[in-house]
């Protein structure tokens, strides 16, 4: 299959009507224009045969509506499609199965249509009553039963088929967990046995991750594209709660045409603020008259209200504010933290005069550390423009950082594309700075044997100290990345808070993997995390202080061929009973 600068666009009509005139073919009347929706933009993808594909991101997306392409279900728009050999789509559970007909009968029904009959028919019907584990229901009607039962004889028909292309639409999650366990080993066998070319669309990724070798949010490696995918939630919540700030200030608006609302985004340049980051003055300006200051002297209100013409406020849901108590004589201020925040980075909102000149936000800024801060402004749509950055000496005075409020005069914002891969989780109360596997003999190693000694060493470092004493830590081997196979948990990890940087050791007497290429995670939470909180996104979740997902891989080589084929070689204790006698064995 190739596709090359593939678009799909949908029209959005105001009304059913103005859609059923388009359908009969009646020209649309002059000045009449409507929008678009672009489903599918320009993609230009290639999958070879016999490769296994997967399609993943938030809804909306496209996924399905490639799929729908691929199939033939829709035409594009314009591009260049080109599909080679029997094409077999399960897009949607339960087409073409009646509900009058018994079990056996529809399953007949259904091989027939894809022009199966006779003894290959009744071998297929077999092998879909065996597989869909339905032999004492299968000659009652398809209404009396169940909707599990019902899901599982209709995937099981519906694989039985062997295309050349197979595509798959959300239809992988049926049944309990047993049978999707089986799902996904039936698609695989299938594509394995006939060369089957597999595109699938599932929203379950970790299990994607292990069916195909191809994962496509970005076009990668199934690892590479978890990492992304991981990322991508947060980066969702963070654009919802924009939305929410821009929303909240468009009803403080007496009359909108009088007064806009914008948001400010002071985010790190590096991903996450390397120490703190004091604000301490921050002014909305027309050239030189000021329309409103932020007033510091009041942090539980945390927002300052000027003249009628303008309004400056923090916004703290999403951000990494922290408000400070002026001591004696010393001045209230904000400041943006590097830990407690699984957001890095600070929105402010502004509610400017419409007619206003020259508009712009005036801040004065200070850091502990030597770091870049980078403004954004974001237009109606969401869309940010760098509006400027400033580079903070550590220690040094207040720096002055001015950010113009003419979106349409600012640079788009280009956001790297690699951050979203490289960018780690986690509020910051802890941070991994390092991770080593060590044999015997202390050196390290990535070439591991079964059943030998080592040990896993992380190098930490204590951002926040009053934590020290309250963290559990979590790390997990995965078989090629996506399978997880092995946990060790400690539930009540205590770091020594006077000194903020040190090593967790991890021992392994024995070696229980046996050969494969493994990767190693990591992660370190509020005590309890595991207990209550588990469900949750941990990139959006403030008890997880850090993750390092899949930061290390390593082989362990086979240390006899009858661990093949497996995960574990445990060692353990043999023994033989024989009569009255007991007679022992080595381990092994």
């Amino acid at each position: 299959m190739r596709a090359e600068n593939l678009t799909k666009a949908y029209t959005l009509y105001p009304s059913s009507w103005e859609r059923m005139r388009e359908i009969l073919g009646f020209r649309r009347r002059p000045g009449v224009d409507f929008p678009q929706h672009m489903a599918i933009d320009g993609v230009t993808l290639t999958v070879r045969a016999g490769e296994k594909v997967a399609f993943i991101g938030r809804n909306g997306a496209g996924k399905s509506t490639l799929l729908k392409l691929v199939t033939g279900l829709i035409e594009p728009t314009s591009g260049r499609l080109d599909i080679r050999g029997e094409t077999h789509a399960l897009l949607q559970i339960g087409g073409g199965f009646h509900p009058e007909l018994t079990g056996r009968q529809n399953a007949y029904a259904y091989l027939a249509n894809f022009g199966q009959s006779g003894e290959a028919a009744g071998r297929a019907v077999d092998d879909i009553i065996g597989f869909s584990e339905l032999e004492e229901y299968i000659d009652q009607p398809l209404k009396t039963y169940s909707t599990g039962m019902q899901m599982r004889l209709i995937f099981a028909a519906s694989t039985t088929i062997a295309p050349k292309l197979f595509v798959v639409d959300e239809v992988l999650g049926v049944g309990d967990g047993y049978f999707q366990h089986k799902s996904f080993g039936r698609i695989q066998e299938l594509c394995e046995r006939n060369g089957t070319t597999l595109l699938l669309v599932s929203h379950d990724i970790y299990s994607a991750a292990k069916l195909c070798e191809r994962m496509i949010k970005f076009d990668g490696d199934p690892k590479t594209a978890l990492n992304l995918y991981e990322s991508s939630i947060k980066e969702q919540e963070e654009q919802r709660l924009r939305k929410k700030a821009i929303l909240v200030g468009a009803a403080q608006l007496r009359d909108a045409s009088e007064r806009r609302a914008v948001l400010i985004e002071l985010l790190p340049a590096d991903g996450r603020f390397a120490g703190q980051v004091d604000l301490l003055d921050a002014r909305l300006m027309s050239g030189p008259n000021e329309l409103a200051r932020l007033r510091l002297d009041q942090p539980e209100s945390a927002s300052a209200v000027g003249p009628p013409t303008g309004q400056l406020e923090i916004v703290e849901e999403g951000s990494s504010w922290r408000h400070i108590r002026a001591d004696g004589a010393g001045a209230s201020r904000v400041a943006l933290v590097d830990h407690g925040s699984v957001f890095q980075k600070g929105l402010m909102r502004a509610l400017v005069p419409a007619g206003a000149e020259n508009l712009r936000v005036d801040l004065r800024l200070a850091s502990i550390t030597r770091q870049t801060v980078v403004g954004l402004i974001y237009d109606d749509r969401l869309r940010p423009r760098r509006a400027g950055e400033i580079e903070l000496a550590a220690g040094c005075a207040p720096q002055s950082l001015s950010l113009p409020l003419a979106r349409e005069d600012l640079p788009e914002h280009v956001t790297d594309p690699t951050l979203s891969e490289e960018f780690r989780h986690g509020s910051g109360g802890v941070r991994i700075t390092s991770i080593d596997i060590l044999d015997s003999n202390g050196r390290s190693t990535l070439q591991l044997q079964q059943g030998e000694y080592y040990r896993i060493e992380f190098g930490y470092r204590l951002v926040a100290p009053q934590i020290a004493d309250n963290l559990e830590m979590i790390i997990a081997l995965a078989r090629d990345g996506v399978l997880d196979c092995m946990r060790a948990f400690k539930s009540n990890l205590n770091l020594p808070c006077e000194r903020p940087c040190g090593v967790i050791q991890y021992e392994i007497n024995s070696l229980p993997l046996a050969n494969g290429r493994f990767v190693l995670s990591a992660l370190i939470a509020n005590r309890g995390y595991y207990a209550t909180q588990v469900g949750r996104p941990y990139s959006l979740n403030e008890n997880v202080y850090d993750v390092v997902p899949r930061a290390l891989e390593f082989v362990v080589a086979e240390s006899c061929p009858a661990y093949r084929g497996t995960i574990f070689a445990p060692s353990g204790q043999w023994r033989v009973l024989s009569g009255d006698s007991v007679q022992y064995d080595s381990a092994g």
